[in-house]
Parts: C-alpha cells; sequence; structure tokens
C-alpha cells in the first residue's frame, strides 16, 4: 500500500519527514553508532509537538549484546530506575543490516505502553541507522510498518519483512510501528 505524502505527515509528523539526523524529542544519535554496534531506545505513547513518539530512553548502544543496550538506555529515564524502565519495555520492533536479516540487529525500539496497537509507535531513525536498514521484524504486536526514505516515497510492509526494496534498503527516515 502506497500513501501521499500528506497523509504520512499526519502520521509521523511533519519534522520527520525533513529530519533525517534527528531522532525525536531532541535525542541525538551516539557518537559512533556503527554497524558492530546495537542500540536501543525506548519511547512513549505520547506523541512529542513534532508527531513522533516521545522518547524517554535515550538512544544508547552497546558492543555486548541487546540487553546491554537496553540497559544502557533505561539508564536514562528520568524519575526511574533502570531495572524498573528496562522490566516496563516492550520490545517493538528489531532493524536488521542485512536482507534476510542478516548484519545482526542494528537497532531496537522499545515502548513503555505495552504491546503495539492500531495508533501504533511514531519513529525517526538517525542518519547512522537510517543509511543501513535492510530488513525488520515486529514482536508483541507489531505486525506492520509504514515506512518513508529521503525521496518521500512512502509504502507499508507486513513484518517480518525480509527486505525492503529497492526504495527503501539502506534508506529509512522515519516510520510507524502498528498492528494493522
Amino acid at each position: 500500500m502506497t500513501i501521499t505524502s500528506r497523509a504520512f505527515a499526519s502520521l509521523i509528523g511533519p519534522a520527520a519527514i525533513a529530519a533525517g539526523l534527528v531522532m525525536a524529542s531532541g535525542a541525538t544519535a551516539p557518537a559512533s553508532a556503527g554497524v558492530s554496534e546495537h542500540c536501543a531506545t525506548i519511547v512513549s505513547k505520547e506523541l512529542d509537538k513534532a508527531g513522533h513518539s516521545t522518547v524517554i530512553g535515550q538512544t544508547a548502544c552497546s558492543t555486548t549484546s541487546a540487553a546491554d543496550a537496553l540497559a544502557k538506555s533505561g539508564d536514562t529515564v528520568a524519575g526511574t530506575t533502570s531495572t524498573a524502565a528496562v522490566k516496563s519495555s516492550t520490545l517493538l520492533l528489531n532493524k536488521y543490516k542485512d536482507a534476510n536479516y542478516g548484519g545482526g540487529v542494528i537497532y531496537s525500539f522499545y515502548g513503555n505502553a505495552g504491546d503495539c496497537d492500531n495508533a501504533g509507535y511514531h519513529l525517526v531513525n538517525y542518519v547512522s541507522v537510517e543509511i543501513n536498514v535492510s530488513s525488520m521484524t515486529g514482536c508483541n504486536g507489531c505486525n506492520a510498518v509504514l515506512v518513508n526514505n529521503e525521496y518521500s516515497n512512502y509504502q507499508t510492509f507486513g513484518l517480518p519483512v525480509v527486505y525492503l526494496g529497492d526504495h527503501y534498503n539502506d534508506n529509512v527516515v522515519a516510520l510507524k510501528a502498528y498492528r494493522a
């Protein structure tokens, strides 16, 4: 399914379309978010004024494990302990460097409001992830993803998706993970 840029903007927010270098809510990319690292972010269902899911656990990366990246992100959640933030987080989406889930998981989004529903979570990549994603898996009810690329092309994929196709391979600026 392909939709118009206006419809997509209303789903993820106009700033997300314009900003491939910005995560959400002022989150900045880690200094070295290379593909040998696993990165994680915890987001809420609440949308910020730009229309993105509000980042509550800043992006954190680890060369050790996905669990370590999540724990580091949990360390940044205000008003709670890392353990509480991690326990209340639900894995939503894994992004892989290569097609067919190859190259390992390079980035995971976690939500603090439970499983995916029809409203979904509105997510923005920073550029080092944007240019490295080729396949994705959804978790905990996230069975669809609406993506856009730097050329303002938009498409919905069922999750899991083994290859994002020529227009979206290594070119996912923003996305909405949801239950179709």
